[in-house]
């Protein structure tokens, strides 16, 4: 049994060195990478088709029940830039849920999320986290951000149907 003391330090109990790991390459491989065969390059990365949000948004709504409105509790506003930009919403807090073009039509939305056109599918496929969006600025939040945070579960549970 191996004791790493307080200080930091890689030594045993009988002051033998802690042998290092050995990190093997995997034969998988990551997304937006290149490789070479045979003089031909390729580049590896998931492709998200192209979709506007009011399409990607009324596919999404016949998915929407009881059940994941009263587990989420908030209406999502998504303020779009890029070609088909503008004001979409997903209220899963309402009814049975609803999503579609413009503001909200119940009350005001709980998380107003900015983003660009490019990223919504991205997002909406999981391609793209919320959070790692948000921290690299592809997606801004106004609001409710904990609410934000619940929208990629919801988006999980929509992706094993929407197969995006």
């Amino acid at each position: 049994m191996y004791h790493i003391p307080p200080t930091g330090g890689n030594m045993c109990l009988s002051n033998a060195p802690i042998p290092r790991p050995i990190l093997l390459p995997t034969t998988q491989p990551k997304p937006n990478t290149t490789f070479t065969y045979s003089n031909e390059t390729v580049n590896v990365q998931r492709v998200v088709p192209s979709i506007t949000p009011a399409l990607l948004l009324a596919s999404v709504k016949p998915l929407l029940n009881e059940y994941m409105v009263g587990s989420v509790g908030a209406v999502y506003q998504f303020n779009l830039t890029g070609d088909n930009g503008g004001i979409y919403f997903l209220d899963l807090k309402n009814g049975l849920g609803d999503a579609g073009a413009g503001e909200p039509p119940i009350g005001e939305p709980d998380v107003i999320l900015k983003l660009s056109t490019t990223n919504l599918p991205r997002l909406m496929s999981g391609q793209m986290k919320v959070m790692s969006a948000y921290m690299s600025g592809q997606l801004k939040v106004e609001g409710d951000r904990s609410a934000a945070m619940r929208l990629e579960e919801v988006l999980k549970e929509l992706n094993k149907t929407l197969k995006l």
